[in-house]
């Protein structure tokens, strides 16, 4: 290749690349404008700037994209104009970006992202960190998040865990349940379903208690359920690497259990895989900040594929769950084993916690009623519209 081709090569590639990064942004101005015309100037607008992308993050999709499409479906009285900045533009975009489209309040979803700092964007509009994860204890990100709630003017966390850290810096701090945005995949009844007990759990090195647990209880069931090899099987969702697992189930194998893994899914072909299980666990230890500042995390997945739930009483689960009616929540590990036998014998009552399951997520975790919740709150920083000067009445006295 000549020196002349190189350097048609080259800047075909540099013209690429502009547009790449480019492209994403003119997007979004499109967009923006598209409700200015049908929503109209008068409408307030949000712009959330989601921690990860839609494939990669559930919390972006859950506490981002999905309210930002929400948020602008609602009535006229409590609509806005949303958009999601994509995370990969640079803060000198987003810059760019935000002072074309003039938001009234900026949503931060998390501030692990290099972007994500409340300083940068507080003299465009008002800014909202928001958190469902106790991403604050790692040593080398505490000063970051400590600095973005107190210098937000609102916080959302998914939490009481979470609000309980971040109101101390914060007063004006609110708990908002992550929302779930998907529709139940094809519907499996109970008794077509294998008995497969599912951990959805993607790095247990991360929550060596929990796991921990899990495995104990595991143990139980086998055992109270006669020791019967093939009984049940335990699988673990969401595993990018089954060499760090063998250590974890080789003392489940050595009893006798099965166990398998599934990948790390799509969402769709998560709650697709979901919706072939018995019965789901979720085990939150009260000492560990990591699984305690969880709110409900694998339980929306769970609810959407009407899996049967096991949970610990504890934490945030039982401010929306509710024992024997859409769960089984237990106050002991031993009674986390015996629920488990118990649904694993019983599909109808497996099936009436997995219907109520699903009733909960459409009452109280449907994006549409978690955008409602945060379209009240952000309208708290909505500058009032400026008022157009009163028309000066005659003065009366004057003969005028």
């Amino acid at each position: 290749m000549g020196t002349g081709e190189k350097r048609k090569v080259g800047l075909v590639r540099a013209a690429r690349s502009f547009l790449g990064r480019h492209a994403r942004a003119w997007k979004l101005i499109r967009e923006a404008r598209h409700q200015d015309a049908t929503m109209g100037l008068d409408t307030p607008r949000v712009i959330f700037m989601p921690s990860n992308n839609w494939e990669t993050g559930a919390s972006a999709n859950f506490r981002a994209f999905a309210l930002a499409r929400e948020m602008s479906k609602l009535p006229a009285a409590e609509a806005w104009r949303s958009l999601c900045l994509a995370p990969h533009l640079t803060l000198a975009q987003r810059l760019n970006v935000l002072h074309k489209l003039k938001p009234d309040v900026i949503v931060l979803q998390s501030a692990r992202h290099a972007c994500n700092e409340p300083r940068h964007y507080t003299s465009i509009a008002p800014c909202v960190m928001d958190l469902d994860d106790a991403e604050y204890e790692v040593p080398a990100l505490f000063e970051k998040f400590d600095r973005a709630v107190r210098e937000s003017a609102m916080v959302l966390v998914g939490s009481k865990v979470l609000a309980d850290w971040c109101v101390t810096r914060n007063p004006n701090t609110h708990v908002v349940w992550t929302s779930n945005p998907h529709t139940p995949p094809t519907a499996v009844p109970q008794t077509q379903r294998s008995p497969v007990v599912c951990w959805a759990q993607n790095g247990w090195d991360k929550y060596v208690e929990e796991g921990e647990a899990v495995r104990a209880i595991v143990l139980d069931i086998h055992r109270r359920g006669g020791s019967k090899p093939g009984s049940f099987d335990f699988r673990i969702i969401g595993v990018t690497d089954p060499a760090p697992w063998e250590k974890f189930v080789a003392p489940l194998r050595a009893a006798g259990i099965t166990c398998s893994y599934r990948g790390y899914l799509p969402y769709d072909q998560f709650l697709a895989e979901l919706s072939q299980v018995a019965v789901g666990l979720h085990v939150l230890i009260d000492t560990h900040i990591y699984s305690r500042a969880k709110s409900f995390g694998k339980l929306l997945s769970y609810s959407t594929a009407g899996v049967a739930i096991v949970a610990t009483n504890n934490l945030e689960t039982p401010r929306a769950f509710t024992d024997g009616v859409n769960a089984r929540l237990c106050e002991t590990h031993e009674q986390v084993a015996q629920a488990a036998c118990d649904l694993l014998n019983d599909p109808a009552q497996r099936q009436h916690l997995g219907d109520g399951a699903q009733q909960l997520m459409e009452a109280k975790f449907a994006s549409r009623v978690i955008a409602k919740q945060v379209s009240s709150l952000l309208r708290t920083l909505v500058k009032p519209q400026h008022k157009q000067p009163e028309h000066k009445q005659p003065d009366r006295q004057g003969g005028l």
